[in-house]
């Protein structure tokens, strides 16, 4: 073989490797992107029922009951495990503990086991709930990427 064809031979090796990364890193850009996809719908899901959550403090006497609290754990605080970063499912699920022991709070003023006055815990439970949902929405929507669509 001579150096004309040991020449052709090397440059039709070199246009395929440079054809060969194109054509994977388009793969990788693609499965990125269907990653993405995938994850949106449960990500939407989870802000929804933030956002619900957060509508359930609107009223003066209002405080989400203890089948709402366990649906928000359900529907928010579980799959948040699995679609959000760590840091923001524990938000999360620190909302869902400090809400059902505020809850606790509220009914044993009401059916009297407790002393305590419930309007303070449906203060304080108004009070945290709100602030803490208000800072953890638009972290959310930053990373399930919401304003996108």
């Amino acid at each position: 073989m001579d150096s004309t064809a040991a020449v052709a031979i090397s440059i039709l090796a070199l246009v395929a490797s440079v054809a060969s990364a194109f054509y994977a890193k388009r793969a990788v850009d693609q499965a990125a992107w269907s990653n993405r996809v995938n994850l949106h719908e449960p990500r939407k899901h989870i802000y929804e029922g933030l956002v619900l959550y957060r509508h359930l403090f609107g009223d003066y006497d209002l405080h989400p009951t203890d089948e709402e609290i366990q649906d928000f754990y359900v529907k928010v605080a579980m799959p948040a495990r699995l679609y959000f970063p760590a840091e923001i499912a524990d938000e999360i699920y620190d909302i869902y503990k400090s809400s059902f022991a505020l809850y606790k709070r509220i009914d044993d003023a009401e059916s009297g086991r407790s002393q305590e006055s419930k309007w303070e815990p449906i203060n304080q439970f108004k009070a945290q709930s709100i602030s803490r949902l208000e800072k953890l929405i638009p972290r959310v929507i930053a990373v399930a990427e919401l304003g996108n669509t």
